[in-house]
């Protein structure tokens, strides 16, 4: 993330700008000059695909989380999610921008809170180190097994290589108010990221000595059920807003990429209206409809999902979009290619890897 705010953030800000590009899609046209329209459709196809499998992921946490809270059914949960796309059509980006703000705020101080005090629960670190014995699991930073750590190193290149692909990041760039701005936002930015990560990885390492006796049946559900147990129901409720928060944040933002994506590189290309007052209010309720299309049908694909692992879901999606565009906005930005063929190629020969990679069963993952 580091790097992706120094070696894309400023350039990106700077060409999109330049071109006058709302989407990747459409800075992808502009700066390959691309005539023919088809660049900017493969790679708002490929964007969308991903995408799908993205807000659908968030759409199963959504469900899962309900059903461990209320007790009430999975499909309930998902609809109940869904309500999210009345503030995106309220408010637009503008709303997106603030509710990040608050939500991050706000998951932040719950991912510290949570462990901290189930640290306290366990008794200390000594709880979770016999825990960890008992249960034969290794604490060890570096793994002394070569094939372990080599597994290990191919899956954080699998996270963090994405990180150059991800439209729903890389708009955050794209809409940063100037340029001079970057080393404020990047400051903050990997400040929460080191943060809640580390947080994360201390509710994982709590949750071997808290659940040691008992177990726990879903894996994916360990801060919810933590919780529950340390806390009284009204401020448990009150906690578990923030899963509520980072599933909602990521539905929204991503929704709203795709929106753009059918609206500017769809709609807006191919619709030809000579009136600019008409056309932008047909663009705009092209947008209101996208959102509503998108989440129907992220909605349908969640309904049928939900068996599925929520982290394999968001790194199929992840990768997806990471092995799409990553290696193509870098060279973009640092090199002189400017072949519309091989940005093309780019996109479709990495588009397809991650797509059809699950079905090889291979063990290195497929950025």
């Amino acid at each position: 993330m580091f790097l992706n705010w120094k070696l894309i953030a400023p350039t990106l800000r700077i060409l999109t700008e330049k071109h006058n590009s709302a989407t990747l899609s459409s800075f992808f046209e502009a700066h390959f000059k691309d005539t023919s329209g088809l660049l900017r459709i493969v790679s708002a196809l490929f964007c969308l695909l991903f995408f799908t499998f993205y807000i659908a992921a968030n759409f199963v946490a959504l469900g899962h989380l309900f059903e461990a809270i209320f007790g009430i059914g999975y499909t309930t949960g998902i609809l109940i999610g869904s309500l999210v796309i009345f503030y995106i059509l309220l408010g637009g980006y503008l709303s997106i921008a603030w509710v990040d703000f608050f939500q991050g705020s706000f998951l932040l101080f719950m991912i510290i809170l949570v462990p901290l005090i189930g640290f306290l629960h366990i008794g200390g670190s000594q709880s979770i180190v016999s825990a960890a014995q008992t249960s034969n699991i290794s604490l060890d930073f570096i793994p002394h097994s070569m094939s372990h750590l080599f597994n290990i190193v191919l899956l954080a290149f699998g996270w963090g290589l994405g990180y150059f692909g991800q439209p729903h990041i890389l708009t955050k760039f794209m809409v940063i108010q100037e340029v001079d701005d970057m080393a404020k936002a990047q400051r903050g930015g990997l400040v929460w990221q080191t943060i809640t990560l580390s947080a994360a990885i201390c509710v994982g390492l709590v949750g071997i000595a808290f659940f040691a006796k008992g177990g726990l049946a879903n894996n994916e559900l360990i801060f919810i059920i933590m919780t529950k147990t340390l806390f009284a129901p009204f401020w448990a409720g009150i906690i578990l807003c923030a899963v509520l928060a980072s599933a909602i944040n990521v539905i929204g933002a991503q929704v709203l990429v795709s929106a753009s994506i059918l609206a500017e590189d769809f709609y807006k290309r191919f619709i030809k209206e000579k009136n600019s007052a008409i056309r932008r209010y047909r663009v705009q309720w092209a947008s209101h409809v996208s959102v509503l299309a998108i989440c129907l049908f992220a909605l349908v694909f969640a309904y049928y999902q939900r068996t599925e692992s929520i982290y394999q879901l968001v790194f199929y999606a992840w990768a997806g979009l990471g092995c799409s565009f990553g290696p193509l906005i870098i060279l973009a930005l640092h090199t002189k290619l400017k072949s519309r063929a091989a940005a093309l190629a780019g996109i479709i020969a990495g588009g397809a890897t991650a797509g059809l990679w699950p079905y090889f069963n291979a063990s290195i993952p497929s950025m």
